[in-house]
C-alpha cells in the first residue's frame, strides 16, 4: 500500500548527467530548501572528461570540491555522484542498479532530470536511466538489497541548456547570491575557453 505524499515536506531529487546540470536548478533548490523541503542533487558522472587542458584526475578533484561547496551554499541535504566517467555513461544494467540504489536511498517525491531524447549522450542516458528505474522503484525483486519506495514519485524532465538560462540566473541571484559563482563556474570556464565570453 502506497503512503500519501506530504506536500508540506517534499523530498526533491535533481539528477543530472554532469555536476553543472543539477546546479542549473540551484534557485529551485534554495527556494524549496528554505520552505522546509528536503532537496538532494545527484550527478551521474564525475567530470573526468570535462576540461580541455586539465587531466581527468585533476578535474574529478575539482568537481568534488565544487560539488561540496555547492551543497553548502545552496543548503541542500546532499550532493552525490555515481562516479562514472563522462562520455562513458550507458544504460546498461550495472548503471541502472547504481541509479536505482541512489533513488531508492533518498526516496524522492519529485525527480527533476534530463529528457531522454537530449542531444548529449550523457544527458540522454541519464534521462533513460531514470525512466528505466521509474517502474522498478517499487519492484522488490529488482535490487532486493535496497528497500523499495513506499510511494509513487513524480518525474519532471527538463532540458538543460549549454548556457545557464537568464531566468535561472535571476532566481539564483535573488535566492542565494553566493550560489551564482558556484553554479556557473564550469559554464564561465568553458565559455571563456571557447572564446564566447
Amino acid at each position: 500500500m502506497a503512503v500519501s505524499i506530504d506536500y508540506d515536506h517534499l523530498r526533491i531529487m535533481v539528477i543530472g548527467a554532469h555536476q553543472d546540470d543539477p546546479e542549473e536548478c540551484g534557485g529551485i533548490a534554495v527556494k524549496f530548501s528554505r520552505l522546509g523541503h528536503t532537496v538532494a542533487f545527484l550527478s551521474a558522472t564525475n567530470g573526468q572528461s570535462g576540461h580541455q587542458e586539465y587531466p581527468g584526475y585533476k578535474i574529478v578533484q575539482i568537481r568534488k570540491r565544487e560539488q561540496e561547496r555547492a551543497r553548502q551554499v545552496l543548503g541542500i541535504a546532499s550532493y552525490e555522484c555515481l562516479d562514472i566517467n563522462d562520455a562513458y555513461l550507458t544504460t546498461e544494467i550495472h548503471n541502472r542498479e547504481r541509479m536505482m540504489r541512489a533513488i531508492r536511498t533518498f526516496s524522492p517525491d519529485v525527480i527533476i532530470t534530463h529528457r531522454p531524447w537530449d542531444y548529449h549522450p550523457d544527458h540522454r542516458n541519464t534521462g533513460l536511466l531514470v525512466q528505466d528505474c521509474a517502474y522498478l522503484l517499487r519492484v522488490p525483486n529488482f535490487l532486493p538489497t535496497v528497500p523499495v519506495m513506499d510511494h509513487d514519485e513524480t518525474i519532471l524532465e527538463v532540458k538543460y541548456n549549454r548556457v545557464l538560462p537568464p531566468y535561472l540566473r535571476d532566481v539564483l541571484s535573488w535566492a542565494c547570491p553566493e550560489a551564482v559563482q558556484t553554479a556557473v563556474s564550469k559554464y564561465t570556464l568553458c565559455r571563456q575557453y571557447e572564446g564566447k565570453e
